[in-house]
């Protein structure tokens, strides 16, 4: 069977930098950064922005840092982001997992020690695992 994408593979992105295309009434990607850092002390803000790291699968898509940053300076606001590339030593496949591999790495900073679950831990143990541990 054949499925032809067309439009579709563009509104996926597009979504992000203008949600009501998928009736949503909500700010896109780029206003939705500047207000939440700007609900940051102003001391952090300018360290943030100069940080800005765009990850995940979608970001892969063609042209989308370039929007991205061409959004963030039509900005009416005076904080603009920076986007900070993946760098070089990073392995292509590893760039492309990085938000799901932050997201561990501040699993296992924020948490207190053991109380988070590994693999080991479910395989023995199963859900109810997550119980005893977390709660």
């Amino acid at each position: 069977q054949v499925i032809t994408i067309e439009k579709e593979r563009y509104i996926v992105g597009e979504a992000l930098f203008q949600p009501s295309i998928l009736g949503l009434e909500d700010y896109g990607i780029v206003h939705q950064l500047i207000t939440s850092v700007s609900n940051v002390a102003s001391e952090y803000q300018k360290q943030l922005l100069e940080n800005t790291m765009l990850c995940g699968g979608t970001v892969s898509m063609t042209g989308f840092e370039d929007r991205f940053q061409r959004e963030a300076n039509l900005s009416a606001s005076a904080i603009r982001p920076t986007l900070v590339k993946a760098p070089e030593y990073m392995p292509e496949d590893l760039a492309r997992h990085s938000a799901w591999l932050g997201g561990a790495i501040l699993a296992k900073v924020v948490f207190p020690q053991n109380q988070h679950v590994t693999k080991g831990d479910y395989d023995e143990t199963g859900p109810s695992i997550v119980h005893k541990k977390c709660f």
